[in-house]
């Protein structure tokens, strides 16, 4: 009997990575496929409904060239320095092959969600350079619920789509690293710029490129060269990537600036409130990477903040915790710990340096889509190195199973506009917006049905709001920002 020939070792190798990747695939579906229900919501009115320019790929040429808003009265555009084209060119295709309708648009941010997975899962393999750690990662990274706002608003659609590129640009960087290639990094480079015309917020790639390159430096990779031109050299394709793309927003914008200059918000506070609110920011991501129990769209930004407030002792004992870890971490030179921990300050790092761009609500679930990836790599770090493998996997299986009931629970809040600003005005019962969205929403209802229940509800909303409006003007109402 003829003997069959033995499998290549790395067809065996490439057979369990497939199994691993569909079983995340099939895993984000699985928990997400309820969002495909969902309407239009909050900025899906203007950015889909009443947004002419994504009509038709006739209309792309001035997509190009044109900023994110530019379909608005000039005077609303003129204060938002956003540039996304090719996320404009999706929402094209959505509303072209979809026929304008809402399920289209989830449909595709569903596909494109799926895509992010697969590329974060090679991501965080390679990055641990082991594949149980980098598929736990990837397992948890897709049934996040923090994601559940990037992937059941048609809106956030850029944030899993500048993830994809920027999790394959990463995914490039350091494998150019390991390959030891006199060549430069051109093709991380090329996917850095793909990521730029999804998000502005993509430039944080450039500080995590920069901190993996510097962190991960093996001793023996450095042949004498100093860190300066090492880095000088590896960074010099994304450096190469973001003149090209602000030369295109110096065309776009008509200035200098690029449009960076512009803020969408002004807090009206001095330089003291804004620096409390950096560590609101950074504090309050590292708590949401860790307990992602508060999800929500409205968390509202405080004039007057106290420093016995809890949102100051959050933010203040999150950072203290992130930046204890960090310096542990360096202490014990244990580098792959370290990359992760210091991921998230310098994913956020755009966000931190410019809060002004941020909006009315500077904390958002979806501003944190990158760092996820970075807090369940620690998790899976931990345990496939603490802990034996069956006790791993059986913790693995109960925080797959926790996060994805969380994640389940929250997506029927984005199923329409009344649902959303229900569960805003529960959570945020201070917030003059979120009333006022829910008396706009009730208003519409009415004029739907001409029920008198909905009428009275929108009145009750607009006045609480109003209330809240003038309460903000007085000492009892320091915590409103209105």
């Amino acid at each position: 009997m003829t003997q069959a020939p033995p499998v290549p070792q790395e067809s065996r190798r490439e057979r369990p990575s497939l199994l691993r990747g569909v079983a995340i695939v099939l895993a984000a579906l699985f928990v997400f496929w309820p969002s495909l229900r969902g309407e239009f919501v909050y900025d899906d009115l203007l950015i889909i409904q009443q947004n002419p320019q994504i009509t038709s790929f006739a209309h792309l040429p001035k997509l190009l060239g044109s900023s994110y808003w530019d379909f608005l009265d000039p005077e609303a555009a003129k204060s938002v320095g956003y540039y996304r084209p090719l996320s404009m060119v999706l929402l094209t295709a959505g509303y072209v092959f979809g026929g304008g309708a809402p399920i289209a648009f989830h449909a595709l941010n569903l596909l494109v969600y799926s895509l992010a997975c697969l590329a974060g899962w090679r991501l965080a393999t390679r990055l641990t350079g082991n594949e149980a750690v980098g598929f736990a990662a990837g397992l948890l990274f897709a049934l996040h619920p923090l994601h559940v706002e990037s992937v059941a608003w048609i809106s956030a659609l850029h944030d899993p789509l500048f993830a994809l590129f920027g999790f394959l640009s990463l995914n490039e960087f350091l494998r150019w690293r390991s390959s030891l290639s006199t060549a430069l990094p051109w093709r991380a480079g090329l996917l850095f710029l793909l990521a730029l015309f999804c998000k502005d917020a993509a430039v944080a790639l450039l500080p995590v490129a920069l901190m993996l390159d510097l962190v991960l430096e093996q001793p023996e990779n450095r042949q004498g060269a100093s860190v300066w031109s090492r880095s000088r050299r590896s960074l010099a394709p994304f450096l190469a990537a973001f003149l090209g793309y602000y030369a295109l927003r110096v065309a776009v914008f008509g200035d200098v600036f690029a449009g960076f200059d512009r803020t969408t918000t002004d807090f009206g506070v001095g330089l003291g409130r804004l620096a409390l609110l950096r560590i609101e920011l950074l504090g309050g991501a590292a708590k949401l990477l860790a307990w992602p129990a508060d999800l929500n769209l409205f968390r509202p930004f405080q004039p007057h903040l106290a420093l016995d407030s809890a949102s100051f002792t959050t933010g203040a004992v999150g950072t203290a915790l992130l930046l204890g870890a960090i310096l542990f971490a360096a202490l014990r030179r244990a580098r792959l710990a370290l990359a992760l921990l210091l991921f998230l300050p310098a994913a956020i790092a755009p966000v931190l340096l410019r809060v002004e761009s941020l909006g009315t609500f500077p904390l958002s679930d979806r501003f944190l889509f990158l760092p996820v990836m970075a807090g369940t790599g620690l998790v899976a770090l931990g345990l496939v190195r603490l802990l034996p493998a069956r006790s791993a996997s059986v913790i693995l299986a109960i925080l797959a199973g926790v996060l994805a009931a969380r994640s389940a629970q929250r997506i029927p809040d984005w199923q329409d506009e009344e649902a959303l600003f229900r569960v805003a005005v529960t959570q945020n019962p201070r917030n003059p917006n979120a009333h006022w969205g829910l008396g706009r929403v009730l208003l519409a209802r009415y004029r739907e049905t001409g029920l008198s229940d909905h009428l009275i509800g929108a009145r009750d909303s607009f006045e609480r709001s109003m209330e809240l409006l003038a309460e903000a003007r007085t000492d009892e109402g320091q915590d409103i920002f209105a």
